[in-house]
């Protein structure tokens, strides 16, 4: 899906909700690369948002505009585990998703703090 020539971003947020379905721990890695892919066409998609709407493309503006970190965020959090506290820090910086990933770390140390 990344590299498909007409894959969009909510083609890539469509897998990550199937990977989050599925849960397992062994397809973060995927995830991480879609969520890495989102990011970087969500920028490139903001970096041209003025002259997509100079030109009334609304496409692309409703592109520049729209977030699916709370999608990534779920599935991040339905897989859950190490490996994901360990991606989840890694983007606690990360201006478009550190807040979902703080959240995500949370999520995960809940039930830890719990028991």
């Amino acid at each position: 899906m990344i590299s498909a020539p007409a894959g969009r971003r909510h083609d890539l947020n469509e897998v990550s909700n199937a990977i989050g379905r599925l849960g397992f721990p062994e397809l973060v890695p995927e995830l991480r690369r879609l969520l890495d892919e989102d990011l970087s066409r969500l920028k490139t998609a903001r970096a041209g948002f003025m002259e997509a709407q100079r030109r009334g493309n609304i496409e692309a503006t409703s592109d520049a505009s729209m977030r699916y970190d709370n999608q990534y965020r779920a599935a991040f959090i339905r897989i859950g585990g190490d490996s994901v506290a360990t991606a989840a820090v890694q983007y606690l910086e990360e201006r478009e998703f550190g807040f979902s990933a703080a959240l995500i770390l949370k999520s995960i140390s809940d039930p830890l703090l719990s028991g």
